[in-house]
């Protein structure tokens, strides 16, 4: 008999911790193992990348007219004979109406009272992306299982009681990368026997495999440089106008490509504009296949304010660039700075501007980073910690 896993994801839009999942699902071993992937709002474009053999469902809004009735929920498991379910699904609506004033409660005792999304039960299921509150109330009480899962990428920014009693739940907790694992504990102590380090698993050979279509490279020339993401606050892309200002001014010919798309397009737009730089720093805009542009740079830049694990310096390393990132969580796991990239102490326009600097007036270190790059392991045996714990 097969082991039934469902994750729970909000949807499949561009960005990291979609892209990593769908990585993951390509190194599940179907035939010990089903996976049903279940997902809320827009499925989006990444659902392409999807293994075929995991089945994709839809979990709705909790907070539709359908599930606020709830004699309509109590009916229901009477006429399915649950007298029981029925009258547990009463006294949490109940509990979340004298919990109100209280945000947490209120929103934990309402879910409770929900109907299951899915009267099956499976081995596990795992809260893919582990800090969205609604994800976790949904994954962790609308689904029944032997065993729970919350999965953590990036930092605990928002911490709420409601967290606390959530992860009180799950039988593991992974997150992507040492620092991770330190911040979380730092923000929710008291969970060290369960959580785990449980590094982002690249799809080695589909990105090679990519990187080879080709592309216009008269959009790629010497002191290139390249960074991928969402165009969002965390990124950091809104500092690249500025430090390439830096550049210019110091007499370095160099262009920008930024690959994505996001909510600070109009922000990094003005600042591209304010200083000057629109004919070397350039917005490609969103692209499912940014391999042959990571191949093509010279420089791989990564200028986050935080991440969990960052994906796209992990995807820049197999194919061998050199590297410079902020030192975020996930970064040390990565890189030995010097070594095989360089990071940079923290987000900064002169730290950014002196490292990229140093690489382009040092060929020999960008080729010895290469160099070091092309000799590292990039076995994936990370999928063995989750077949080890559902065992």
């Amino acid at each position: 008999m097969k082991t039934e896993i469902a994750i729970v994801m909000s949807s499949l839009v561009v960005g990291g911790v979609p892209k990593v999942l769908a990585n993951m699902l390509e190194y599940i071993d179907y035939d010990n193992y089903d996976v049903t992937l279940w997902l809320y709002g827009n499925i989006g474009a990444l659902e392409s990348q999807i293994n075929k053999k995991v089945t994709i469902k839809r979990w709705v809004d909790p907070y539709t007219a359908q599930t606020k009735n709830i004699s309509s929920i109590i009916i229901k498991y009477l006429k399915e004979k649950k007298p029981i379910t029925a009258l547990k699904k009463f006294w949490y609506r109940f509990l979340s109406r004298i919990n109100i004033k209280n945000n947490n409660l209120n929103s934990y005792y309402y879910v409770l009272s929900l109907p299951f999304l899915d009267e099956h039960k499976y081995s596990c299921v795992i809260a893919y992306h582990g800090l969205e509150k609604d994800l976790l109330l949904g994954a962790f009480n609308r689904f029944i299982a032997k065993k729970y899962i919350a999965w953590i990428h990036v930092e605990p920014w928002k911490i709420t009681e409601l967290h606390n009693i959530l992860y009180k739940r799950a039988d593991k907790i992974f997150c992507v990368s040492s620092m991770n694992k330190q911040n979380f504990l730092s923000a929710f102590p008291g969970f060290d026997n369960k959580t785990e380090v449980f590094f982002n698993i690249q799809n080695i050979k589909d990105i090679k495999a990519k990187a080879e279509e080709q592309i216009n490279t008269n959009m790629i020339q010497n002191h290139s440089i390249l960074s991928v993401g969402r165009l969002v606050h965390q990124k950091g892309f809104d500092i690249i106008p500025e430090v390439m200002s830096m550049l210019l001014l110091n007499g370095y010919d160099a262009k920008w490509y930024i690959i994505g798309d996001g909510i600070y397009r109009e922000t990094i737009e003005k600042k591209i504009k304010d200083y000057n730089v629109a004919n070397n720093v350039i917005l490609l805009g969103e692209k499912l296949n940014p391999y042959p542009y990571m191949k093509n740079c010279d420089v791989y830049v990564q200028p986050s304010r935080y991440e969990g694990y960052c994906t796209t310096t992990a995807e820049a390393k197999i194919l061998c660039k050199p590297i410079i990132t902020t030192n975020v969580a996930g970064a040390s796991d990565q890189f030995i700075s010097g070594k095989n990239g360089i990071i940079v102490d923290k987000f900064n326009s002169n730290l950014l501007y002196e490292a990229i600097a140093f690489l382009f007036d040092n060929p020999s270190v960008k080729k010895s980073f290469s160099m070091e790059l092309k000799n590292e392991s990039n076995e994936n045996n990370e999928i063995q910690k989750l077949y080890d714990f559902l065992k």
